[in-house]
């Protein structure tokens, strides 16, 4: 089969069933029956990923279960105009009174409709199939439980543009931003849920590329930064959620100047705010 095959999950015996590309979804639904799940498809693509991914080859992706992820307004913009995906069927708005999802990286945003409670914009998430009553990323597909693998399979239906959080897990950059640094994962990341259960054994360097986990690192907390930027000009007078895509993608679109904008550290204020005021 060619490299655009695709596979459906059998539902009941959680096994990777492969598909011609030229069949359509009554064909498919010919074969499996009332066994067809056309979320659960998956691309060959994907599944050759396995061989990239060291300790979550086998994985259910408890991580992509467990955590909000936060994103930045470059996630977002490479997101909406670079793959045509809507701004509602991948971002949401989650609540951090407590900070415990922004960790004092991610931005906070407020909206008029609740003008103190702080949000950080994340990665939706969405009921899983595979354990019925718990939620998973809008991005992972999952295939349900086999005998090989009791809680099933995950894998991320976007690994190769996945925003940088998730690229630099589980590291964090040193004081220096030279280094990175393996921190600790919990066994499990709510309550006890198995479908919640993370990493099988802890990282270790191995684990990780070193040039593709700094530049991630790096990245991820420039972004955040300017992100951060960004969130003070919005603040100052909180919209609508439903005015903030925009808000964002005028930002975005307007992010290269073709004059000679702050060009030496000395013509830059810390926070550049006028210059992205204007183009909001």
């Amino acid at each position: 089969m060619g490299s655009s095959d695709f596979a459906g999950c059998d539902d009941k015996s959680g096994r990777v069933v492969w598909f011609d590309s030229r069949l359509s979804d009554p064909d498919v639904k010919r074969v499996l029956g009332d066994r067809f799940k056309p979320f659960l498809i998956i691309s060959r693509s994907s599944v050759r990923i396995r061989s990239q991914m060291g300790i979550c080859d086998s994985c259910h992706s408890g991580c992509c279960r467990s955590f909000a992820v936060p994103i930045s307004g470059a996630d977002i913009h490479q997101f909406t105009q670079y793959q045509n995906k809507n701004f509602w069927d991948f971002a949401c708005r989650w609540e951090d009174s407590e900070g415990l999802i922004s960790r004092n990286l991610a931005p906070h945003f407020f909206f008029e409709d609740a003008p103190d409670v702080p949000f950080v914009i994340c990665l939706k998430h969405i009921p899983s199939v595979s354990f019925p009553g718990t939620t998973k990323c809008r991005f992972l597909m999952e295939c349900l439980p086999d005998e090989d693998h009791p809680k099933g399979l995950g894998r991320c239906s976007i690994y190769h543009s996945r925003p940088h959080t998730c690229r630099s897990f589980p590291a964090k950059l040193n004081d220096d931003s030279e280094l990175a640094i393996l921190y600790e994962i919990p066994t499990n990341g709510r309550n006890g849920e198995p479908a919640y259960d993370l990493c099988p054994r802890q990282w270790t360097p191995a684990d990780l590329d070193p040039n593709e986990t700094i530049q991630s690192l790096v990245v991820a907390k420039y972004e955040m930064t300017f992100f951060k930027k960004i969130a003070v000009i919005w603040n100052q007078n909180p919209g609508p959620w439903n005015s903030f895509p925009e808000f964002i993608n005028i930002i975005y679109a307007n992010r290269i100047s073709s004059g000679q904008v702050g060009n030496s550290s000395q013509d830059q204020s810390p926070d550049d705010s006028e210059s992205l005021s204007n183009a909001a």
